[in-house]
């Protein structure tokens, strides 16, 4: 064995490196070279995860191998190591390591020059690396066993004596089977450590049971069991099936409380078991005699154990058997119990792998579904830039305003999935007019319905006279979102239908459209994070997989539940139902007829006699502003920050009926100056009452609060709508 390792170490075996390092990898056989010259070490996975480090994490240096090694231990380590140089064809060592967490494991090492120079010196060592822990607990085991052996055979009969002797081996056997069997299938494992037990005590049948507790009760479900009988008709739960499976113990063991007190019970015949109310005891397959061991694992009741005897009428069985299949259960139990923390650790990792890969796949898509407008909006100026033809010009504004407002909703998808994440998205109620909501929502999507000269239909079952209390911001963005999505998944010459029907306390909406449908599998991804039906569908359609995540998260904030109901092949539909209240009438004008006209188109306000300070550090924000104004007639003073904000201000206080103020400026932000003038209010009565409106990038809530608390009136959020614009200017203007 000692020349075919030689073999291997020396690459004589005729395998290559990475075969043997795959070898030892799956073997579960720790690998490590050093070179002698330059202290450099490499090692494989397998030694990595024994140091609890991950691979990569340590330092391939002397120095680290020094640390790894427990203290005592070092100098046994170096002389083993140093003992290559002065003759020795190999060594052999075990010693303890120390571990990332602190933990101490025990080590087998084997290693040998692997490398030497032209002049024979010796240039590298390579080593193999067991893990003896399991092994060297077991062996403890063994020992108190065996001690726990000798102190029940003083005083004992033989034939008690080597009665006890079997059942301790077999807890024995069944401990190292547990111990040593991590090679071999777990479940096959488990049964047949809990067979050796069995068969010690003469039982027919054994079984483990595992608690949880639901709904505030203590349950337990049947985890593992043994027959002697082949025929034994038994069907143990699925992982999945576990919860289902689970039985009360008030049902399962009425008098569970005593057992645990008492740590085990013992059943005679099936009238005791009546008395006791032991609803385990099996008459239909003619048990004759049972016992229920509690399991306490770290304090707590993790379980019980049951024994049963088919074959010797009133069998009791003895306290030593009791004791004895306790000590065997319970190293039975804490690989279960370790088996579950793995599992669960295992699938957390998985999961987090397939979060990273998701969002991974999500990050290559918002390449993608940036790029594309900025490539319109970069492409199409630098086309109106050359042409002098004014036709050509406008239509490149167009698309230069279509592909900056499909860019913009990207920017908001991804800062709303960002709020959801940190559980900042929030809910703010106020009454609005539901209809003219509606009608907004059809104004932003009806340009891309003409593009693709889809058919729209609204199917309302009634008008809305009162005003709806909601979030009239996020139902807009759930509405918006739910329609973009069917027109991007709707052919040509397709159909769209937007349903809206309302009872006093529930709105429903349902977007059906006639496009490709959902498969079943696939529709319980569709509201995740990140994620999309498949690839190709962002190679055909786009898209960053966000907007369905977001309107479940907003449904769910309000109260309410979304869903979807589709036919691969024959559309799809999503319907959300949220909780809602009415508040007072709706003003309805009328037009001749006395058919309801809708919201009044604003006419461009007179603002001849007004000034409003516009305190902004980008020019071109400036720009935007007065040109949108310019027809109004306002008079604008411009600041490019706080300071000469402040400055303005206090220079003529009379002038100003209004301060348009950013927030990140230089030398003194927005918010400064804001309470700046607001603290002038004792020498400047204006500087108390002045309205002062944030018109600035930041546009989460917390940034909304922020403006107010600092002494504002309203904000803004850039990229500036012309209406919105108007709306809040109005309020302090006209």
């Amino acid at each position: 064995m000692g020349n075919k390792i030689d073999e291997l170490l020396n690459g004589s075996s005729g395998m290559t490196a990475e075969q043997i390092e795959t070898l030892a990898n799956h073997a579960g056989v720790g690998l490590f070279s050093m070179n002698i010259v330059t202290g450099e070490i490499s090692m494989n996975r397998v030694i990595a995860n024994l140091t609890g480090y991950e691979l990569g994490e340590i330092p391939e240096s002397m120095e680290s191998r020094e640390i790894l090694t427990f203290e005592d231990d070092r100098v046994r380590v170096m002389h083993a190591m140093d003992s290559l140089f002065t003759g020795a064809d190999n060594y052999q060592i075990e010693y303890r390591m120390r571990r990332r967490d602190g933990s101490i494991v025990s080590v087998y090492e084997g290693g040998m020059i692997s490398e030497k120079d032209e002049n024979g010196q010796p240039v590298r060592i390579s080593a193999i690396a067991l893990d003896l822990t399991r092994l060297k607990w077991a062996e403890d085991k063994a020992r108190q066993m065996e001690t726990e052996n000798r102190r029940l055979a003083t005083g004992q009969s033989e034939s008690a004596f080597a009665e006890q002797n079997r059942m301790l081996r077999a807890a024995n056997a069944a401990a190292a089977m547990i111990i040593g069997g991590f090679h071999e299938d777990y479940e096959t494992v488990l049964h047949q450590a809990l067979q050796l037990l069995a068969e010690s005590v003469l039982a027919d049948r054994a079984y483990i049971w595992r608690n949880r507790m639901i709904d505030g009760r203590l349950c337990s479900f049947r985890r593992v069991i043994w027959s002697r009988d082949p025929s034994f008709d038994f069907e143990e739960p699925l992982e999945s099936e576990e919860l289902e499976k689970c039985i009360p113990y008030d049902e399962l063991l009425p008098e569970w409380e005593t057992l645990i007190k008492q740590g085990y019970k013992r059943i005679r015949n099936e009238k005791e078991a009546g008395r006791t109310g032991m609803n385990t005891f099996d008459t239909k397959n003619q048990v004759k005699g049972s016992m229920i061991l509690a399991i306490h694992l770290n304090g707590e009741f993790w379980g019980f154990v049951g024994f049963d005897d088919c074959s010797h009428d009133k069998r009791l069985f003895t306290d030593d058997e009791a004791e004895i299949m306790l000590s065997g259960i319970l190293v039975i139990a804490s690989s279960i119990a370790r088996n579950e923390t793995f599992q669960k650790l295992n699938e957390a990792r998985e999961a987090a792998m397939a979060s990273t890969k998701a969002k991974g796949e999500f990050l290559a898509r918002m390449s993608h579904e940036i790029r594309t407008p900025m490539n319109a909006i970069i492409g199409m100026t630098t086309i109106a830039k050359r042409s002098s033809d004014p036709e050509k010009v406008r239509y490149c504004l167009d698309k230069v305003d279509v592909s900056s407002r499909q860019l913009l909703n990207i920017i908001n998808d991804v800062l709303d999935m960002s709020k959801i994440d940190a559980n900042k998205l929030e809910i703010t109620p106020s009454p609005f007019d539901f209809e003219q909501m509606v009608q907004d929502v059809m104004s932003v999507v009806r340009v891309k319905l003409e593009e693709k000269s889809q058919h729209f239909r609204l199917d309302m079952d009634d008008t809305f006279t009162k005003k709806l209390v909601s979030d009239e911001l996020r139902l807009t963005q759930v509405l918006i979102n739910l329609l973009n999505n069917a027109m991007k998944f709707t052919p040509e010459n397709g159909t769209i239908t937007l349903q809206i029907k309302k009872t006093d306390a529930i709105l429903r909406i349902a977007v059906t459209d006639t496009g490709i449908g959902v498969s079943p599998e696939t529709q319980s991804k569709l509201f995740q994070s990140f994620e999309q039906a498949d690839g190709s569908i962002t190679r055909q359609y786009g898209g960053t997989g966000l907007g369905l995540a977001i309107c479940k998260r907003i449904v769910d904030l309000m109260g309410g539940h979304i869903w979807i109901e589709s036919v691969l092949g024959e559309g799809a539909s999503f319907i959300f139902e949220i909780p809602v209240s009415w508040d007072e009438d709706i003003p309805t004008p009328m037009d001749g007829n006395g058919i309801r006209t809708g919201r009044a188109v604003p006419e461009v306000p007179a603002w001849q006699q007004k000034t409003v300070l516009l305190a902004d550090d980008i020019e071109i924000n400036s720009e935007i502003v007065e040109s949108i104004l310019e027809e109004s007639g306002v008079g604008l003073v411009f600041a490019e920050n706080g300071e000469q904000a402040v400055a303005a201000f206090r220079e003529s206080p009379d002038i100003f009926d209004l301060i348009l103020m950013d927030i990140q400026m230089p030398k003194l932000d927005g918010l400064g100056a804001t309470r700046a003038i607001r603290a002038l209010a004792d020498e400047f009565p204006q500087a108390g009452d002045i309205p002062i409106i944030a018109m600035t990038a930041n546009a989460f809530k917390e940034d909304e609060q922020q403006s107010l608390e600092s002494g504002m009136n309203g904000h803004i959020a850039k990229p500036i709508e012309v209406d919105e614009l108007f709306t809040v200017l109005r309020r302090y203007l006209d």
